[in-house]
């Protein structure tokens, strides 16, 4: 009993966290119907022999025939709730409506069907003596359990906003493995008469208590399905996020009283006579430019929001960002090696500047004279795919390459150089759901890898 009642509430608060969400909708009324399982037990194994004694009266056929419905409900019920939730999931309901209605409508006929041929009140009676009832409910549902879960993983792996990906992984971390649990205990070990795991299926009861665990530390630690507990651990997947939030806010004020400063003197040039101080102001003038000019790049690199993917020629984006630096760096050979057939899913505006970063790097490496090739290629069994940026610089340091991402680390002239390129290439390189490497050797040059997921890159030929 105490398993329906986490069940009951577990449905209230998701489906009141997100009440207009056709998935809160669906998952809430999915737990509602599979708390019926565990109720129906709760009340013949512990509440009926009570009942009988107290309710003379009251028949244990009654008891039986209330049993067989809410068999019926969950048998029947669980399948339509299931293929709803996976088809909103995956929203087939937004981008195929047609293909949405359709299919409830079949599966809402094909139980009336069955409901005609196994009457609801007889189910219990069908449990214990027809094999034919069993079949039937073991293709209902595993067909839709199956159909449901390759729907849903198949949404999961083609969902190209990491952030939208990564909820969408951890809903079906939690539902999935109670509901196969479930179809496996009850339709293959039930039809197969396989009778001395008969109640393994209350073994579902610690496979869904590690999971709410599970679930209580994500909603805890980064919220899901609306829920966030107020207490919030937050997870920091990249140094950048290590920066201060008031980093923002100072430069706000930075940026208002630099304002002044430079209308201040521009008064004392207007009003001086004899010029005396023009060194004095000039070097105030400098100063209030380059505190602007840090304002703007700090913020500018902060800002590392991935906006919408789009699919972009890989060789064509490269391509754009290599054309100009070729443009402007004339002792400095850039060569690059793409196929023309692969297309790379990402925000093209943060990745334009993250190359952007590489060259400029390797550029200040080789101080303005040298070779920098970039190469892209599958690795990994053709699970990742890489981008590498080589130059012929100075190298790193095994000690500069550990301290190389972190924001605000430089080894180029302070005051010119922030040190926040690198830092603001891996925090792209993560929201996209990839990672950035160093390869480096002190006086032979400088390999960066940036690595992209497959999900993210795709052959046209």
């Amino acid at each position: 009993m105490v398993f329906t009642l986490l069940l009951w509430c577990t449905a209230a608060v998701i489906y009141f966290s997100g009440r207009e969400n056709k998935v809160n909708q669906w998952c809430a009324a999915g737990f509602l119907i599979a708390s019926l399982g565990t109720l129906k037990e709760f009340l013949m194994e512990s509440a009926v022999p009570m009942l009988l004694e107290v309710f003379p009266l009251i028949s244990l056929d009654f008891y039986m025939t209330l049993n067989s419905w809410m068999t019926a409900v969950l048998y029947l019920g669980i399948p339509f709730c299931f293929i709803t939730l996976a088809m909103c999931f995956n929203e087939t309901d937004e981008r195929r409506p047609a293909v949405f209605c359709s299919v409830q409508i079949f599966t809402a006929i094909l139980i009336a069907v069955l409901m005609i041929i196994f009457l609801p009140w007889k189910f219990k009676l069908y449990q214990q003596t027809s094999p034919a009832f069993w079949y039937s409910m073991s293709v209902l549902n595993l067909g839709y359990g199956l159909a449901g879960t390759v729907m849903m993983v198949r949404a999961v792996r083609n969902e190209r906003r990491e952030q939208e990906r990564r909820r969408k992984k951890l809903l079906t971390e939690i539902l999935l493995p109670p509901y196969c649990w479930w179809l496996t205990t009850i339709f293959v070990i039930h039809t197969l008469r396989m009778y001395t795991f008969m109640k393994a299926w209350k073994a579902n009861i610690y496979v869904a208590l590690i999971l709410f665990i599970y679930y209580l530390y994500i909603v805890l630690r980064e919220g899901m399905m609306g829920i966030r507990f107020g207490i919030v651990i937050t997870p920091w997947d990249s140094d950048i996020q290590a920066v201060d939030k008031s980093t923002h806010y100072i430069n706000h004020m930075i940026k208002h009283q630099t304002v002044k400063i430079d209308w201040c003197v521009n008064n004392l040039r207007e009003k001086q006579t004899d010029g005396k101080e023009e060194r004095e102001l000039d070097i105030i003038e400098r100063s209030s430019r380059q505190l602007r000019e840090f304002s703007e790049r700090t913020t500018r690199f902060l800002n590392t929001e991935v906006n919408d993917s789009e699919s972009v020629q890989l060789s064509v984006l490269a391509g754009e960002v290599v054309e100009d630096c070729r443009t402007l760096w004339k002792n400095i050979i850039i060569d690059m090696e793409f196929r023309p057939d692969v297309i790379l899913y990402c925000d093209v505006v943060n990745m334009k500047e993250v190359l952007l970063n590489l060259l400029e790097n390797s550029r200040d490496a080789m101080e303005g004279t040298g070779k920098i090739q970039i190469t892209g290629y599958f690795e990994r069994l053709r699970r990742v795919y890489c981008i590498k940026v080589t130059d012929t610089g100075r190298g790193m340091s095994d000690k500069t390459k550990a301290e190389a991402f972190a924001p605000y680390f430089t080894t180029k002239q302070k005051g010119i150089h922030y040190g926040l390129g690198l830092a603001f290439c891996k925090s792209i390189l993560q929201a996209h759901g990839g990672k950035i490497k160093i390869e480096s050797v002190e006086g032979k040059g400088t390999k960066i890898i940036l690595c992209f997921p497959r999900r993210r890159v795709k052959k046209t030929l």
